[in-house]
């Protein structure tokens, strides 16, 4: 998976920089994007938690409202994925923030009514799904060895 994720880095590089306008030339620089201090342009797999929030169109920031448990956003969104873990979806106060989010975001375009999310039955889960990461899960599903 690692490889078709790389054979599509070029795409995944136009998103790991953003563009700010120097001030006093007036000119356009692109600036790498950065996750915990870990640079896009040197190195892939930065990658930090996922924020939910919103833009403040007055102000052109990004407002925080929470930080998802354990699941991730970075320079490669393939490899924030699978260091992710499902914690978030065993976990109701979790899935009800998300859902205040998408409420507020989504609402006004939808039909006016919102999904409802209910976290998964602990009861069910493969032994520590909540902490294991999403790469290990996937790892044990995939075939090593063709025989």
């Amino acid at each position: 998976m690692r490889v078709i994720s790389e054979g599509n880095k070029f795409l995944n590089d136009f998103f790991n920089f953003r563009f700010q306008v120097n001030r006093n030339t007036g000119e356009i620089d692109t600036v790498p994007l950065e996750y915990l201090n870990c640079p896009c342009a040197l190195r892939h797999s930065c990658y930090d938690f996922m924020p939910i929030g919103r833009l403040n169109q007055v102000e052109h920031i990004y407002e925080v409202n929470f930080t998802t448990e354990n699941f991730f956003t970075g320079c490669s969104p393939f490899e924030a994925l699978i260091q992710s873990t499902l914690g978030c979806f065993y976990n109701q106060t979790c899935l009800n923030e998300i859902k205040i989010h998408l409420t507020s975001t989504f609402l006004s375009a939808s039909n006016g009514t919102s999904a409802e999310l209910v976290a998964m039955n602990q009861t069910y889960r493969w032994s520590n799904e909540t902490t294991e990461t999403i790469e290990s899960i996937v790892n044990r599903l995939m075939v090593n060895e063709w025989s």
